[in-house]
C-alpha cells in the first residue's frame, strides 16, 4: 500500500514505478502529481469564495481526467485513444 508524503513537496520527488519505469510511465506520474496539486487548489478556492465544495471520489474523478488528458499531448502518447488512457493507466503504461 502507498501512502502520500507528508509534505507536498516530497510528492514532487517521488520516482513512483507503480505504472512501470517506462518514459509514458514517468509522463503520466508527473501529470498526475500536478493535476492533484492542481484539483486541491481550486477546490481549496472553490470553498473558501464561493461555499461549494464536492467529495473526496469527485476529486480523484477530476484529477484522472486532467492527468489523462495532459498526457495525451505528449508525444508518447501519440495514437492512444484519450478514453482508452483515461480508463486503465497500467496497460497505457506497458504498451
Amino acid at each position: 500500500m502507498w501512502v502520500a508524503p507528508k509534505r507536498s513537496v516530497h510528492m514532487l520527488l517521488i520516482d513512483f514505478h507503480t505504472f512501470g519505469g517506462s518514459k509514458r510511465a514517468k509522463i503520466l506520474w508527473t501529470c498526475v502529481v500536478f493535476a492533484t496539486f492542481w484539483v486541491l487548489w481550486w477546490e481549496r478556492n472553490q470553498r473558501l469564495f464561493e461555499d461549494k465544495f464536492r467529495e473526496v471520489d469527485c476529486l480523484w474523478d477530476h484529477v484522472c481526467h486532467l492527468s489523462s488528458f495532459w498526457a495525451s499531448g505528449n508525444s508518447l502518447f501519440k495514437g492512444v485513444p484519450l478514453f482508452l488512457l483515461a480508463r486503465d493507466w497500467l496497460a497505457v503504461c506497458a504498451l
